[in-house]
């Protein structure tokens, strides 16, 4: 995992306040994934309080600030490395 990744992992970190452990972190290779990740740790801990669409839309807003990569470039199926061009 680059530090492009890395740092997009604490931002989501801080934004929903949860931790991804460096072994889950090394799972995630698409948007999805993350979105199943961050969605599994808020429901973890009853803080789910939006549907999946709008998780989905968050996560896709900090991959993008973060990526510098237009929003309408990021899809569920992205990998990071492969599409999203994240080290």
């Amino acid at each position: 995992m680059g530090l492009d990744t890395v740092e997009m992992i604490m931002a989501i970190e801080k934004e929903f306040d949860i931790q991804i452990q460096d072994s889950e972190a090394e799972k995630i290779v698409t948007v999805e994934d993350l979105l199943e990740c961050v969605a599994q740790k808020l429901t973890e801990n009853s803080r789910m309080n939006v549907g999946r669409e709008a998780l989905l839309k968050q996560i896709i807003q900090i991959v993008s600030e973060q990526a510098g990569i237009p929003k309408e470039d990021i899809k569920p199926t992205s990998a990071f490395v492969d599409d999203l061009r994240m080290d």
